[in-house]
């Protein structure tokens, strides 16, 4: 590799990797706006080159340029979130702020395109095309090429017809129909005349709208740079910024329509081609074409797909619109802990977003394979028997049953507000877990600590409406649950500052409490019949069909 193609890699490696940069440097400066902590900042994937802890947060420079990520406290809603950490969590912000947050990155790429065609402008100046009927360049493949024109010549006449401007010469070749036509050229290289025929072809207008054709040769006119005022480059910075996103959105709708293939957007393979081949001509157009990349990767981002920053925002602007999440259902969650005596050894959470089949057997194997035990070691199982997710409850309870029953295991129901309250450890007051039981109404149940710490349940597991559970709470009260979500405001409004409120995103029924619930009742000789262990019913089994239907 000689010294130039090194430099060409180099500068393509520093544009792309500047692009990610600035995306993620967008969530990474919005977060800390709001108070949300940042865990890690990195730059690229593979192996990592830099590493360096600044606070709180780790900053990370791998080799490959073309990705990275900002990890934020809570930013995962299946994680448990340490209570120091919880006001600064990701989860624990409003949906305007988290908004801001998705939102950041695309803006920053879509500002960068603004600043560098800006900049570009003012260093370079603006390409201005002349009005005199010369040649600037030939395309490939189109009849000017095949008659032997060549950048620098000047046409004389078309048809015999004289030509003194450009437009003159471009009305003359439509008009011509697509019939042979005879060219008067001089040429650029020597000055000589010569006499060519060309055939103009019927062609799409690279330049026109709605699939316009016309009859063309494939030559476009001489230009000149001009250099332009601060405020003009910022405006055709502005110009150029809003044209390239119109034509990336117009390509993703033809797209969609089936009018382009995928192959012709390209991808990472063909970007860092086309960066190359850019960098080879000069630094004018590098900075161009990395300006295009950061309004390609914005428009991407904002699209309306769960993986990409437009699916969150999405999500967010209908939570917004709602005054509470899309749906109940993206807020069940399934957990599986192991533990030894009462010391957990290994715990994993995933929302139940799609089957609870589906993701149940999964999770069951990895939180063994991480415990480095087999199903058949373990001696005893529990199962969360709720109230709560009808359809979960049953999946989660079928599926521990059968695994008893097939390995002569002793297995131990918990009721899941009892494993709710067992999540919080430090708290003098009253504990409501509260769980939302659709049709307007909450499952909840009241606990509290006693001076040695002994969690006591005060009320049976209820079902009500949230108004109901609110007029019988007059002291401090901590309430979590997935029923915080929905009925946040409400709790706000009636307890004020004497509630405070744990989203079921960090604050679950966790495995390893409920296996520590079920080792605690097995140690005391208790353990649950298979034959007559069902879910826990709030409501008649009978209403509970009734209102999923």
């Amino acid at each position: 590799m000689d010294l130039s193609s090194f430099s060409v890699i180099l500068q393509v490696a520093i544009v792309l990797g500047l692009i990610v940069f600035v995306h993620e440097l967008g969530h990474f400066l919005v977060a800390k706006g709001v108070g949300v902590g940042v865990e890690r900042f990195s730059l690229g994937f593979g192996p990592k080159l830099l590493s360096k802890r600044f606070g709180e947060t780790e900053y990370v420079l791998s080799a490959v340029p073309l990705g990275g990520y900002v990890k934020m406290v809570g930013e995962d809603m299946a994680e448990t979130v340490d209570p120091d950490l919880e006001q600064r969590s990701f989860a624990h912000k409003s949906v305007g702020r988290r908004f801001l947050i998705v939102f950041a990155g695309p803006f920053f790429n879509f500002l960068a395109a603004f600043v560098v065609f800006s900049l570009t402008f003012l260093s370079f100046g603006v390409t201005v095309p002349l009005d005199a009927p010369k040649i600037g360049e030939v395309q490939p493949g189109w009849p000017a090429q095949k008659a032997g024109l060549a950048p620098g010549d000047e046409v004389l006449s078309v048809a015999g017809v004289p030509v003194k401007t450009w437009e003159e010469l471009a009305k003359q070749i439509r008009q011509s129909q697509g019939q042979e036509t005879r060219l008067s050229v001089k040429k650029g290289a020597d000055g000589q005349i010569v006499e060519v025929v060309v055939k103009p072809e019927l062609r799409a207008d690279p330049v026109g709208s709605g699939g316009a054709k016309k009859y063309a040769i494939g030559i476009t006119p001489t230009s000149e740079l001009q250099a332009v005022s601060l405020a003009e480059g910022i405006q055709l910075g502005a110009e150029q910024t809003w044209l390239w996103t119109r034509l990336i959105m117009e390509n993703l709708v033809k797209l969609v329509r089936g009018q382009v293939s995928a192959e012709e957007l390209g991808g990472p393979i063909l970007i860092a081609q086309v960066a190359s081949q850019q960098a080879r001509l000069g630094l004018n157009y590098l900075l161009r074409f990395a300006a295009i990349l950061n309004v390609n990767l914005a428009v991407f981002n904002l699209l309306p797909i769960p993986v990409l920053d437009g699916g969150h925002l999405l999500f967010c602007a209908i939570e917004l619109l709602l005054g509470r999440p899309l749906s109940v259902r993206s807020r069940e969650m399934a957990s599986v802990g192991v533990t030894r005596d009462e010391e957990p050894l290994a715990e994993e959470s995933c929302r139940a977003a799609s089957s609870h089949t589906e993701i149940l057997f999964p999770l069951i194997a990895r939180v063994l394979a991480r415990a480095e035990v087999s199903l058949a070691e373990v001696n005893g199982l529990g199962v969360s028997i709720g109230p709560g997710s009808f359809t979960g409850l049953r999946v989660a309870l079928g599926t521990v049953k059968g695994f008893a029953y097939a390995l002569g295991h002793k297995i131990v129901g918990v009721p899941t507000l009892d494993a709710l309250a067992r999540t919080v450890t430090a708290w003098e007051g009253l504990i409501c877990p509260i769980l939302d039981a659709r049709k307007r109404e909450v499952y909840a149940a009241l606990f509290r600590r006693d001076q040695q710490g002994i969690l006591h349940k005060l009320t049976p597991d209820l079902v009500l409406a949230p108004q109901a559970l609110l007029e019988r709470i007059t002291a401090p009260c901590l309430f979590l649950g997935d029923g915080v979500e929905p009925y946040g405001e409400l709790i706000q409004e009636r307890c004020g500052p004497a509630a405070r409120l744990l989203p079921f995103a960090t604050h679950h029924p966790r495995g390893v409490v409920v296996a520590r619930m079920a080792w605690e009742r097995l140690c005391q000789g208790e353990a649950d019949d298979l034959t007559t262990l069902v879910p826990c019913y709030v409501r008649s089994p009978e209403a509970e069909l009734k209102r999923r239907e």
